[in-house]
């Protein structure tokens, strides 16, 4: 423990042997030799020096090495940075074949918006690779960094399965505000069939369940569907892992909105919930958003504090 500069020396060590992963225990931020200037923090300076050098890092304070829940959580953090799948989807619905998330990240201390934001999944709920691009200046994308986000990923998806996908399904973190029209041109004479969704986590109503005459929360996996329409509302949250003791109340649903495509909305719906079980972490606890947009808004954020490099494609799932 010391300066930056010496963690820079231990950081170069670390990568000459060309790990897998690292696992580092660090002191909290708010140690008393942290806040008084003795030493630096050696969280920031470590990942964003492995970061920058492809190594996934998993950070552990101190105090925190008694805690078996901790343990399990950097134990799937650790398999997930460093390429590894500890469980998948056995039969996701629908014929895609992979998903790609779209996300912006706003920095409140710098009052931007983090641009292109792309998480990949196949259709297993396997994450295949990330993207990041640089600050932009509104909530939305150019609609030829999404062109080129979907090109890199045929180009990958080719290069390690030897065929085209046949069928992509966008989900767009939010409201979608690019042209919907202009993104699929490109791949129309590809003859490659792409969905595009809102995935909102605001603006939705909650959900319970009404019986015996009082309010109860629901299992999770309910979902609703405007008869014949284009959206539909869905619960990842809620039992049995959550019940009255808890406290959590009525669970928030996601609104789900098709901008673009034809599989129908039952099927969309259920791939959104199968990859919202889907997290590496999903045997700590159910996450709310799917795979898709949570890992694009983790890429975002690694990216925007600079554990990441913008503009390349990331393998495994450093960010987490």
């Amino acid at each position: 423990l010391g300066g930056k500069l010496g963690y820079n020396e231990v950081t170069t060590t670390v990568a000459a042997s060309d790990p897998d992963a690292v696992l580092a225990i660090v002191p909290s931020p708010d140690n008393e030799f942290i806040r008084d200037g003795t030493i630096d923090d050696p969280y920031k300076e470590l990942k964003k020096a492995l970061g920058k050098q492809s190594i996934p890092t998993q950070m552990v304070k101190a105090e925190n090495l008694d805690n078996s829940w901790v343990h399990r959580n950097t134990a799937l953090g650790l398999i997930g940075g460093a390429g590894g799948v500890p469980w998948r989807v056995a039969d996701m619905p629908g014929d895609v074949d992979c998903f790609i998330g779209l996300d912006a990240t706003y920095d409140q201390q710098k009052d931007q918006f983090l641009g292109a934001s792309a998480s990949v999944v196949r259709a297993d709920g396997t994450v295949f690779v990330s993207k990041s691009q640089s600050l932009q200046s509104g909530e939305t994308f150019d609609e030829d960094v999404i062109i080129d986000v979907v090109q890199d990923v045929h180009r990958e998806f080719v290069s390690r399965e030897s065929k085209s996908p046949d069928h992509i399904v966008i989900h767009r973190d939010g409201r979608l505000f690019e042209d919907v029209d202009t993104i699929l041109e490109p791949f129309a004479e590809a003859g490659i069939e792409i969905d595009i969704l809102d995935v909102r986590k605001s603006g939705a109503p909650r959900e319970a369940l009404y019986k015996n005459s009082e309010f109860r929360i629901d299992e999770k996996g309910r979902l609703f569907m405007e008869q014949g329409g284009d959206y539909g509302f869905l619960t990842t949250t809620g039992r049995p892992e959550f019940d009255e003791s808890t406290g959590l109340g009525t669970p928030r649903t996601l609104r789900i909105v098709r901008r673009a495509g034809d599989t129908d909305m039952q099927t969309l719906l259920e791939q959104v919930y199968w990859l919202s079980e889907s997290h590496v972490g999903s045997a700590q606890r159910s996450t709310r958003l799917p795979i898709s947009t949570y890992y694009a808004d983790r890429c975002a954020e690694h990216a925007r504090d600079g554990y990441l490099v913008h503009g390349e494609l990331v393998h495994g799932i450093p960010y987490l």
